[in-house]
């Protein structure tokens, strides 16, 4: 199997910008589903942690500029 480099400034992301694997794996969990609007509990589920720990996460993507907030209700 050849090895496909990893790009530079990919690889620069991931070291600066991605805090944790649950965080990466939440990020992209969110990516592959634009518009789904996802809750604590329901990414606590799909991650197998804990819905305070999802939440967490929601919270640093937020910072960090990876996520908007989903509406409230109207």
């Amino acid at each position: 199997m050849e090895k496909v480099p990893f790009p530079e400034d990919l690889r620069r992301f991931v070291l600066t910008s991605i805090p944790s694997v649950p965080f990466l794996e939440a990020l992209l969990l969110l990516r592959a589903n634009p518009t789904q609007q996802w809750h604590g509990d329901s990414l606590a589920q799909r991650l197998y942690v804990r819905e305070r720990t999802a939440h967490a996460l929601l919270e640093e993507l937020y910072r960090a500029g990876m996520v908007a907030p989903c509406p409230g209700p109207q």
